[in-house]
């Protein structure tokens, strides 16, 4: 059975960042070893979900696998998304994306604190290249 936080998750990364802000303790820090990025605090997951929904505007998450314990957790999820580039102003789609990864996360309390990503950005280019 899936945790309420994952289930929560999943929920929050269908577009709603009010809940993403409630899983994460103020001061969290969430990184993407994928792409060298770290975010900071509600700021940093605010900046984190605007890019996400930037480049994928139908962006989901959906988790799997998983071990949560009181002080940490692992996570293995697959997003989906198409992704999209600013073209002249217009936002143009490019090709359907589903990239698979892992979250290793420790808690503070009932909150994320810190969120670590690690994915093949690969894969995104991968896809694109399965269409052709």
């Amino acid at each position: 059975m899936k945790p309420q936080l994952l289930k929560d998750l999943e929920a929050a990364w269908q577009g709603d960042l009010d809940l993403l802000l409630s899983l994460y303790a103020p001061d969290c820090r969430f990184e993407d070893r994928a792409l060298g990025i770290s975010h900071h605090g509600h700021d940093g997951i605010r900046e984190a979900f605007a890019t996400a929904f930037g480049l994928f505007p139908d962006f989901a998450v959906e988790y799997g696998d998983h071990l949560i314990g009181r002080e940490q957790g692992f996570a293995r999820w697959a997003f989906t998304g198409t992704l999209h580039r600013l073209e002249e102003g217009i936002l143009r789609p490019l090709h359907p994306v589903r990239v698979q990864g892992i979250s290793a996360m420790t808690f503070d309390g009932k909150r994320i604190r810190t969120n670590t990503d690690f994915w093949n950005p690969q894969e995104i280019d991968r896809d694109a290249e399965s269409e052709d």
